[in-house]
């Protein structure tokens, strides 16, 4: 059965609203007088069909690669502008900060190129000339590409330190050639919600090696120097955000396009000249997008590997120069009680700084999103959490419906969503639930694999087994694409018929160095889904010791008390 979103919204109505509901306007979430419980009804109408893929507006990609050009104009033309002596001053505390990040006791933070390549890898996305997406495919059955000739002869210098790379890399060589000379990236676009699009760059295979090496740098220095560690800053943030709405004593800012705002000329007058020397060197000059090429204003686009910590380097050294001169004094990100936090260009900072950090971006070309930032008031925003004066009033955001995996996901979310905010959504979650095979699994199962399914109503959900006290039930799991590798180290496809397919040049010492990176597991390689490609699913028969949550979701979502009202809006959705 297929699932009508015109449908479905509307029993989201009646759910939210009524039967015979009011006409439905906007609201403020920054208006003190509002309740969090109409906020939490308006934050899951406004977010339900925001990102959801299979309605996409025509021109999503004309107007993602219109604001990518209007963005690199601008980083084109950046220039300082101080404008009196506060701008003045906020600039020297940034390129202060930036120069205390970057020389650790007074020294550089690399010795040379071969510390990035110590740390570099080669990332799960594609890359320019290489014929899959994996390790072993990209570095050892391709052409490597590269901008400039002098990084590859100090990778194969690299290499030479280490007998299997080594051997493996003059392999690769005969037969695909050592190195193919590209000046350019390949921009192309990604669903980011139904009415835009976002913006993405390949880049050569050597370039994102060094490129990802240098970003494991910068993240070290990252924990050190601030405290940020990009793994559990997302939860910091959200902790903030908290904080935030509750006692207004912290702002969060959203940027807009910030990625492609750092500009080649703000780099080169804040950061250090060895820093900048780096970053020319690794980047890639141009963009290549619908058969034109197009020199790049800013210093790198997302898809490269040094993008993110180098913006969560240069937000962090803005808060710290607001900070300074206001006379604020900032905590490290990861002490028990932090007052600021930095997230790629996910900012929260003291409230009483908000005001210069908001003056110093827009110095150096940033531009604020003020649909997204709020500075005062019972709402704060930051890393996917929504809190209106401390309740958690974050909404659905589903991604699509055509299939029932993707339905079987929405359920489990908008069940997971009435737990959390009280409110029964029958009518909704009832027709989704009618365009599905009903497929009842753990509360711990994954959100696609079935409908989570409380203990307690499991008599109707049809037959379940229940042996040795262990719990016997179906459900779906998605089909991994991968390389499989045969005895005699040979790399093909398999198809779904188990027959070889697409094969890969054989290096075997490449698949020993992969084996070792942890690329190779069980002779096989695991392959990322590629852009738009839908995933494929198997039915399985699994055993379950218990049926309830498992240890980290009773951890990070309000223990036992939450999933017992989870079993209640459970029941209540599914059976009505």
């Amino acid at each position: 059965m297929e699932v009508s979103s015109v449908a479905l919204f509307s029993y989201l109505l009646d759910d939210l609203y009524g039967l015979e509901r009011p006409e439905i306007s906007d609201l403020d979430v920054s208006d003190r007088e509002a309740s969090p419980d109409a906020v939490v009804r308006y934050k899951l109408r406004t977010s339900f069909f925001k990102k959801l893929n299979d309605e996409v507006s025509a021109d999503a990609d004309d107007n993602c690669l219109e604001k990518f050009l209007d963005a690199n104009w601008r980083s084109e033309n950046w220039t300082l502008n101080c404008r009196n002596s506060v701008d003045e001053e906020l600039w020297g505390g940034f390129k202060r900060h930036l120069d205390d990040f970057f020389h650790p006791r007074g020294e550089f933070l690399w010795d040379s190129y071969f510390d990035l390549l110590q740390a570099g890898r080669a990332g799960p996305g594609t890359s320019l000339g290489a014929n899959g997406e994996d390790f072993y495919t990209k570095f050892f059955a391709s052409v490597l590409t590269t901008t400039s000739s002098e990084l590859y002869s100090l990778y194969n210098e690299w290499v030479s330190w280490y007998p299997s790379y080594r051997d493996a890399e003059i392999s690769r060589a005969i037969t695909n050639g050592n190195y193919k000379l590209t000046s350019s990236s390949s921009l192309s676009f990604v669903r980011k919600t139904r009415d835009t699009s976002r913006s993405i760059c390949t880049e050569p295979s050597l370039n994102m090696f060094y490129q990802l090496g240098l970003g494991a740098i910068l993240q070290k220095r990252l924990r050190g120097f601030f405290g940020i560690d990009l793994a559990a800053q997302p939860e910091i943030n959200r902790q903030l955000a908290y904080r935030g709405s509750v006692d207004d004593s912290v702002s969060t800012l959203d940027l807009s396009s910030a990625s492609d705002c750092v500009s080649v000329n703000l780099c080169c007058s804040a950061l250090p000249q060895y820093v900048f020397d780096m970053l020319l060197a690794l980047r890639t000059p141009k963009v290549r997008v619908r058969g034109h090429e197009l020199t790049l204003g800013m210093i790198s686009t997302m898809g490269n590997g040094f993008t993110f910590p180098l913006q969560t380097i240069l937000f962090s050294c803005v808060v710290a120069s607001a900070a300074s001169q206001c006379g604020v004094r900032l905590t490290k990100a990861d002490d028990r009680e932090p007052n600021w936090g930095v997230f790629g260009d996910d900012i929260i900072c003291p409230r009483e700084i908000a005001a210069q950090v908001i003056r110093l971006l827009d110095l150096l070309g940033f531009v604020v999103n003020g649909d997204k930032s709020y500075v005062v008031g019972p709402f704060r925003e930051s890393c996917g959490a929504d809190f209106f004066k401390g309740v958690n009033v974050r909404g659905v955001y589903l991604k699509s419906l055509l299939t029932p995996q993707a339905r079987y996901v929405a359920i489990n979310l908008l069940n997971e969503w009435s737990a959390r905010t009280g409110i029964s959504l029958c009518r909704t979650v009832g027709y989704l639930v009618d365009s599905v095979k009903v497929l009842a699994i753990p509360p711990h199962g994954q959100l696609d694999s079935g409908i989570r399914w409380p203990q307690s109503c499991l008599q109707e959900a049809g037959p379940r087994w229940y042996r040795k006290q262990r719990y016997i039930y179906r459900c779906y799991e998605p089909s991994v694409p991968y390389l499989s590798v045969d005895d005699c180290g040979n790399v093909s496809t398999p198809n779904i018929r188990g027959k070889r397919i697409t094969k890969r040049h054989s290096n075997p010492l490449g698949l020993l160095c992969s084996f070792l990176s942890g690329c190779v597991r069980n002779m096989r390689i695991s392959l990322p889904l590629k852009q738009g490609e839908r995933v494929a699913y198997r039915m399985m028969t699994r055993v379950s010791p218990h049926w309830g949550p498992s240890v980290e979701q009773l951890s990070f979502a309000g223990g036992w008390d939450f999933w017992k009202r989870w079993n209640t809006a459970a029941e209540t959705n599914l059976l009505g």
